[in-house]
């Protein structure tokens, strides 16, 4: 027969389970990655765009610069992006000049995935004009100015490596992990990524999944913002 100890042991044990679920239960945070889109047709794709259900405007989904030097998606490469909860249409244009739309009800806590077929390409419409949409990176991103400035990622945290960065056009989706699989930035080591001019917002995960956010960057042309990775609470 178990004694008073034991038995207050397990509830102990119980409760603290419980606990450690609901904890873990709690909102995603706002870089988690979600939806993979998979190039498994022949065509190269060179661009890709978002827009709620319910708007008209489309967004560019930019391609990380390391990852994707050229800034296509090749056949036979992916690309990860963080998706807010809600309805989500993605669209990607073709190098020569076909045009798709994928829509997705986006729910917490699900992932999703996008292959990208022959068929589903050589299916859609054809754009002549599928310039216009390329045109239209500057209406969502840089605020009217013109280059390149960099976003510097200094690990300060004394006790995790930086896993992921992301950013994003202030308010808008995130873009795909500017790290490549694999890389990390250790201790007391910083990294610069080079950004469109204008208004930026930048999340980073760490190895332990703490995610740190900052919001409202101002990108300047040659400038450089640098951001220090606090230490975890």
């Amino acid at each position: 027969m178990p004694t008073l100890r034991a038995h207050l042991q397990a509830v102990l044990t119980v409760a603290l389970a419980s606990a450690a679920l609901a904890a873990s239960a709690g909102p995603p945070p706002p870089a988690d990655l979600n939806f993979t889109i998979r190039n498994h047709s022949s065509f190269t794709v060179v661009g890709l765009y978002t827009s709620g259900c319910d708007v008209t405007h489309w967004q560019p989904l930019t391609l990380s610069a390391r990852a994707f030097p050229d800034g296509m998606l090749h056949p036979g490469q992916n690309v990860v992006y963080a998706f807010a909860p809600g309805c989500v249409n993605v669209r990607l244009i073709s190098a020569e000049g076909h045009l798709f739309d994928y829509g997705v009800q986006i729910t917490p806590y699900d992932v999703y995935e996008w292959a990208v077929t022959d068929d589903m390409i050589s299916g859609s419409d054809y754009d002549d004009g599928y310039g216009e949409y390329d045109d239209s990176y500057a209406e969502y991103g840089d605020g009217g100015g013109d280059g390149y400035g960099y976003i510097e990622v200094a690990n300060k945290n004394g006790y995790d490596a930086v896993k992921d960065v992301f950013f994003r056009h202030c308010g808008t989706e995130w873009d795909s992990d500017y790290l490549v699989d694999g890389e990390l930035i250790h201790l007391e080591q910083s990294q610069a990524f080079e950004i469109p001019v204008g208004c930026w917002d930048a999340a980073i995960r760490l190895t332990s999944g703490e995610v740190v956010n900052w919001t409202n960057l101002n990108v300047q042309p040659d400038g450089t913002v640098r951001l220090r990775v606090p230490p975890s609470h």
